[in-house]
């Protein structure tokens, strides 16, 4: 910082504060005469104390009054239920491996995959079916993923 820079930084620090004891003697003003304040008349002070006495007896009177009862509840039947529609459930299903991956590599990750079992629970000969038929298309898929993998 240059010479000239740090006298003028100076006197404006040394004029801001100056500026600033100004003020503060104005406001606290030192020095200066406590005025007293002026007399009350008895009359004012007797009148103010009737009125508070009013007012503190009003206030228990209030205090001492019963509050009226609430409106009686209003008896309703059975309240009908808005049908809000059905409930959705939403599953988020993983994508399949990478799209750049040869055919080659996808037929050898099928062929080494597990087919799945088909569950049956026992229901009907027409859910029995289709799982036969879900099994038998597993296994020919099985078989195709197979055939491109000899080298």
């Amino acid at each position: 910082m240059r010479q000239h820079h740090r006298i003028t930084v100076a006197a404006l620090l040394g004029c801001a504060t100056l500026a600033g004891t100004v003020a503060l003697s104005k406001t606290v003003q030192l020095g200066a005469d406590v005025k007293k304040p002026p007399p009350v008349d008895a009359n004012a002070i007797a009148s103010r104390n009737a009125q508070l006495t009013a007012a503190q007896r009003s206030a228990e009177a209030a205090l001492a009054k019963k509050t009226p009862p609430l409106p009686p509840v209003p008896k309703t039947g059975r309240m009908a239920v808005p049908n809000l529609g059905p409930l959705v459930i939403t599953r988020f299903v993983a994508p399949h491996a990478s799209s750049t991956a040869s055919t080659r590599t996808r037929r050898a990750r099928a062929a080494a995959a597990p087919a799945p079992r088909p569950r049956t629970t026992g229901g009907s000969e027409a859910a029995k079916r289709r799982a036969e038929a879900a099994a038998e298309a597993a296994k020919k898929a099985r078989e195709r993923a197979g055939e491109g993998t000899d080298d």
